[in-house]
């Protein structure tokens, strides 16, 4: 196309030239009209991308806050659970003290 324009430029001739430029003017607009139709498609393509990004995202701050609960359960059951044998212990330590304490005064 773009040859063909020159060759009327050389020649003068404002027929050629006219058609020459009116061709031209055709490429453009469908090269337009074409280029258009790729950002729109691409649009639409990032447009459902960010849907399921935001989707998977919200799935997975679900996911976190969840975990995050369970986990300060399982601490909070673990202390419990130490502060149990903790206790027990210190129960055993008394009588085990009380009854080392019976057995001097039962061999004094």
């Amino acid at each position: 196309m773009q040859k063909s324009l020159f060759d009327a430029l050389d020649s003068n001739d404002t027929l050629d030239i006219e058609d020459a430029l009116i061709g031209f003017n055709a490429i453009t607009v469908t090269f337009s009209k074409d280029t258009q139709t790729l950002i729109d498609y691409a649009n639409r393509q990032i447009y459902q991308d960010i849907l399921t990004i935001e989707e998977n995202n919200n799935h997975s701050r679900e996911i976190l806050i969840f975990s995050f609960l369970i986990a300060i359960l399982l601490i909070i059951y673990s202390i419990y659970k130490f502060s149990g044998l903790n206790s027990r212990l210190k129960t055993q330590l008394k009588r085990t003290k009380h009854a080392e304490k019976d057995l001097k005064n039962a061999q004094s």
